[in-house]
C-alpha cells in the first residue's frame, strides 16, 4: 500500500514510527507496552483523524481542534492502555 516512505513527518516520535502514505491513508506504528501495533490513518487538518488498528479491531475517530497533531500519539498512550484491559 505505501508508496511514499517519508523520512522526518511532523506525527512521529518514539512511540509512534515508520511513517509512511499512500492512497490517502497514512500508515505508523504504535507502540505500547514493548508491542508494536501497525495502524492506518485519514487525516485531515487540525486533529481530524480515523485511525485503524486491524489487529485489535479497533476504530478511532477524533473531530478535535489540534495544531500539534497528536491525535496517534494520544492513541498510542491512552487508547491502547485502555483498550488492553
Amino acid at each position: 500500500m505505501i508508496h511514499i516512505e517519508p523520512e522526518d513527518i511532523f506525527f512521529t516520535n518514539d512511540i509512534v514510527t515508520n511513517p509512511g502514505y499512500g492512497y490517502f491513508w497514512w500508515q505508523a506504528v504504535l507502540m505500547h507496552d514493548g508491542k508494536r501495533y501497525l495502524s492506518r490513518s485519514a487525516q485531515g487538518g487540525g486533529g481530524q483523524y480515523i485511525i485503524l488498528i486491524d489487529e485489535l479491531d479497533l476504530i478511532v475517530v477524533t473531530t478535535g481542534h489540534d495544531r500539534e497533531m497528536r491525535p496517534l500519539r494520544l492513541t498510542a498512550e491512552k487508547i491502547l492502555p485502555a483498550f488492553m484491559e
